[in-house]
């Protein structure tokens, strides 16, 4: 389960998060990052803020912050001035699936 979620209060990843700190949205009010579920799922008490997201949405997602900031680094894509164009977007959600294990 590929999830959207806050830090907690003192700016740690939250228990429920098995791998997470991917893909930060310098925009998000709430530092929002992704990151891959334990296998329980989220629990009950978690925030609201924390969602489960489709592949699809991710890749969306690194496409939109590649766009807004094309220099910073946007963990797991090596630093660059260049777009992100769909495919690329599209192999790198992929290469992450794979290396967290959500495919």
């Amino acid at each position: 389960m590929i999830i959207k979620y806050v830090l907690t209060s003192d700016g740690t990843i939250p228990d429920y998060v098995e791998d997470g700190g991917y893909f930060v949205d310098p925009d998000d009010a709430t530092e929002a990052k992704i990151g891959k579920a334990v296998a329980s799922g989220i629990p009950s008490d978690a925030p609201a803020t924390t969602v489960s997201i489709s592949k699809s949405d991710l890749i969306d997602r690194v496409q939109s912050i590649k766009d807004r900031y094309p220099a910073p680094q946007l963990s797991p894509l090596p630093p660059t001035d260049d777009p992100v164009n769909l495919s690329t977007a599209t192999e790198t959600v992929d290469a992450w699936c794979i290396q967290v294990g959500e495919v």
